[in-house]
């Protein structure tokens, strides 16, 4: 600003009618903000799938190690044993809730015969154990 609007005070006034202007812009930025539109709900929609496709691509670079056949096979073993000690699990609560306890005995004397709790403690140190020693290793 130069010496002469310093002195007549023109600067004053057009600082005055621009923070005039700056009120006024900011009160139609609020009550567009206050209204929200089809348009403004579409670009919402819009960065979030755009969002959501870049937590699918880190998913699938991430599983993408996990599809091999070790992998695969400790899955497969893990459904197998842990299905058969829920299965058992349900199963005694089941028959105790009917009031049979020998039925529970049983389930017990056999799931102990084939030593399910072992081999559900070797599926779960085996699957949970690799994640621990992968990700110490990186």
């Amino acid at each position: 600003m130069g010496l002469w609007a310093t002195i007549t005070g023109a600067g004053k006034v057009s600082s005055v009618v621009d923070t005039g202007l700056d009120l006024v812009k900011a009160g139609v930025k609020g009550v567009d903000m206050a209204i929200y539109t089809d348009e403004e709900k579409a670009i919402a929609g819009a960065q979030n799938i755009v969002a959501n496709m870049g937590h699918a691509l880190e998913f699938a670079k991430l599983s993408q190690n996990e599809s091999g056949a070790s992998a695969v096979t400790r899955r497969i073993f893990g459904l197998i044993v842990l299905g058969n000690f829920t299965l058992f699990a349900m199963v005694g609560l089941v028959a105790l809730c009917l009031g049979r306890p020998g039925l529970v005995e049983n389930i017990v004397k056999f799931a102990n015969a084939i030593s399910i709790g072992e081999l559900t403690i070797a599926v779960i140190v085996c699957t949970f154990g690799y994640y621990g020693v992968t990700k110490n290793r990186k």
